[in-house]
């Protein structure tokens, strides 16, 4: 197959959402298909720059139009982002199957956001040039939301990252027939590596408990206080590492209270390859997460056989469920994940060299290997039945986007 992989973001690998492209391309490529990439870099866009309007797809999806109608290669296969296609289907080449992928359904996100003040950065401060831009990031998430449901409208597949999302878009009837859930996933060389990683002995003088995430309010910054606290009134020797904070070492110290604990080790940015040095000695993860399309941090920490106790919310869920409910405690409840961290860190030998075996088989099922064919069944089945649909007209018609794509009910499953 030709397939154009549309990343609105900087092909960058220190990126979780470009490095999904990243490594999706490479394994497309390993397994003989001609990928072509479109990134901001070759919409000609700073990554840098603050848009005036937030969250606004349209530059990007302009200049996407703009490489379709000026290249010579036809695609059999066009994947993007939600929200991210150009503005018309005369742009495509003729019998291309448009797939639109979720990383995180922007409707979900949008009602956390509104319904908690959620990552606004204006959300709690006073004063009009706060309401102002309260007021201008609502605006800019109601045109992404507009620009998303657009998307799937024009789309021949929807890709949602877990259940609850496929509950949501199913619930359209325009979309229920074209929604399939497949995960994302990591590279087969990310999990050599992490799997490879030595395991801490059982009894350390001084566990340490990770999280590698952005330092945010939906990825749990504000119950960090509290769940450090409850720890280190338990566990004094306990240590904590952040990785991957997106933020300064200082400001995370500040917001924890912390402003000298050695206890206390922050990395606001690393590389990929650099992850399993950085975990080394790490014996527990916490994702206390509110909301998620996947959960990357999740699988890595799985990875390289670190149990991981996260909020009971759809893409952790479906990541850790099938491998112990008891890693799951529900959002906000830091007294449940308190006890559990402290239960895993009380474990003998035998169950943490148990436990780790079990986590990495799980990862295992969230490599690029494992789930790259699950996305090639579904682009097959929509080309197979666009073929059959010109045999029968004479000419290239729109694909029945019927049974062929809705009965693939076990997708995701199949990798429980």
């Amino acid at each position: 197959m030709r397939i154009l992989i549309v990343s609105p973001f900087s092909w960058r690998r220190d990126l979780g959402a470009a490095r999904a492209d990243m490594e999706l391309a490479e394994e497309l490529t390993r397994l003989g298909h001609e990928v072509t990439k479109f990134s901001l870099e070759d919409a000609g866009l700073d990554s840098a720059h603050r848009p005036i309007l937030p969250y606004n797809p349209y530059p990007f999806s302009l200049a996407l139009g703009r490489f379709l109608r000026r290249t010579s290669r036809t695609f059999d296969v066009l994947r993007t982002l939600q929200g991210h296609l150009p503005l018309g289907r005369g742009h495509l080449s003729p019998g291309c199957v448009t797939v639109v992928r979720s990383a995180g359904l922007v409707h979900l996100y949008q009602e956390w956001e509104l319904r908690t003040g959620g990552n606004f950065q204006w959300a709690s401060r006073p004063g009009i040039r706060a309401k102002v831009n309260r007021h201008r990031d609502r605006l800019g998430m109601g045109v992404m939301e507009w620009a998303t449901n657009r998307s799937f409208d024009m789309a021949d597949l929807i890709i949602a990252r877990n259940d609850a999302e496929r509950t949501f878009l199913e619930s359209n009837p325009r979309w229920c027939p074209k929604v399939v859930a497949v995960p994302s996933a990591i590279s087969q060389a990310a999990f050599d590596a992490l799997a490879h990683r030595p395991l801490p002995r059982a009894g350390t003088a001084s566990p340490t408990i990770a999280f590698i995430g952005s330092w945010d309010r939906r990825k749990g910054a504000a119950d960090f206080p509290e769940l450090t606290a409850r720890i280190w009134g338990a566990c004094p020797e306990a240590r904590f590492l952040l990785l991957g904070t997106g933020v300064s070492e200082a400001l995370v110290r500040t917001d924890l209270g912390r402003p000298s604990d050695d206890r206390l080790q922050v990395v606001e940015r690393f590389d990929p390859p650099d992850l399993p040095r950085l975990l080394a000695g790490a014996s527990v993860g916490v994702f206390p997460t509110y909301i998620e399309g996947w959960g990357l941090a999740a699988v890595e920490l799985l990875a390289a056989g670190i149990p991981v106790v996260s909020y009971d919310v759809p893409g952790p869920a479906h990541i850790l469920g099938p491998l112990d409910r008891d890693l799951l405690v529900p959002p906000g409840d830091i007294e449940a994940m308190t006890e559990r961290v402290l239960g895993l860190l009380s474990s003998t030998g035998d169950e943490m060299l148990s436990r780790a075996e079990a986590c990495r088989a799980r990862a295992a099922c969230f490599t690029w290997t494992r789930v790259t064919p699950l996305e090639l069944e579904a682009y097959a089945a929509l080309l197979a039945e666009r073929s059959k649909g010109a045999e029968r007209s004479g000419t290239q018609s729109t694909p029945a986007r019927g049974d062929d794509v809705s009965q693939r009910d076990g997708t995701y499953s199949r990798l429980q």
